[in-house]
């Protein structure tokens, strides 16, 4: 599943693009000079086709590692391996290009300088971008109000990870359908005069975002629910009670218009997958 973003934090992604092509110029000026200075013999090639096609090959990479450190929940090693991923990427798009344009006086010392300079530099800029972020939503700019209504383990472990501030959420309310934990108790049948006073609450207060953790018995309160969110601006998110028994990320497709969560994504569910695949036998088999 998607992680959750708003349009604020989109602004954030396009500063962190904009750094990594910063640094990407920079590495490479850097390097050339460095290396001219030494007077290394290897520094005969052209530098400005090296420029102009590496830049170009970082673009593919970039969209499909795409950043993540606008999101609101993202764990420092999930950054990380995305910038792995797409300096390895850059390195085959690069060199490929380089092949294909025939360039001449191919520098491998200048390209292993310019790498251990790049990647460095790359994941120490969007690791402190990280942290910048943070720090905004902990000193309450670009975050979102929600409100929380359901009960039990799977809530309260929801309401614990919305309670970090520097995750950018302020939980304004918590109606809860079972008692035992502290707040707006709801009572078993959720009856109508206190689904209204739920709508009251939401009137009087401003909400971004609502998360539901009811269970199919309360259906058509849910509904409810979300016709008014529906009408009245709130984003409204579910919340399926799947805590006891896994706890990872789950992929959702459709089967006819009924939702069904699989635990796992297989590479080779892909076409391009399975073809790079059967290549990639053929060519090791012959």
């Amino acid at each position: 599943m998607k992680p959750l973003t708003s349009d604020r934090a989109e602004s954030i992604r396009d500063v962190a693009i904009f750094g990594d092509f910063l640094l990407l110029n920079f590495s490479m000026l850097a390097v050339y000079f460095l290396l001219k200075m030494v007077n290394v013999p290897a520094v005969a090639f052209p530098f400005k086709t090296y420029l102009v096609m590496s830049n170009l090959c970082y673009v593919p990479c970039i969209s499909i590692f795409k950043v993540i450190l606008h999101y609101r929940i993202v764990r420092p090693e999930q950054i990380v391996g995305r910038l792995l991923g797409t300096v390895t990427l850059h390195i085959v798009v690069f060199l490929t290009a380089l092949a294909l344009i025939k360039v001449g006086n191919f520098s491998r010392i200048y390209l292993l300088s310019f790498y251990l300079l790049f990647l460095p530099l790359l994941v120490g800029w969007r690791l402190t971008l990280r942290h910048i972020v943070k720090l905004v939503r902990k000193h309450g700019k670009n975050v979102r109000t929600v409100v929380l209504v359901g009960g039990g383990d799977n809530m309260a472990e929801l309401y614990q990870v919305l309670s970090d501030v520097t995750y950018g959420y302020r939980v304004k309310k918590v109606f809860f359908a079972k008692d035992g934990v502290e707040g707006d108790t709801l009572s078993e049948s959720f009856c109508r005069a206190e689904m209204q006073r739920l709508k009251e609450w939401l009137s009087e207060n401003e909400v971004q975002e609502l998360y539901c953790g009811l269970s199919a018995v309360y259906k058509d309160d849910i509904l409810s629910i979300i016709r008014y969110c529906e009408n009245n601006l709130i984003r409204f998110y579910s919340v399926p009670s799947l805590r006891n028994y896994v706890k990872r990320q789950l992929q959702l497709t459709l089967l006819g218009d009924v939702p069904v969560l699989s635990i796992r994504c297989e590479p080779l569910q892909k076409p391009m997958n399975r073809w790079m695949k059967r290549c990639f036998d053929l060519l090791c088999s012959s």
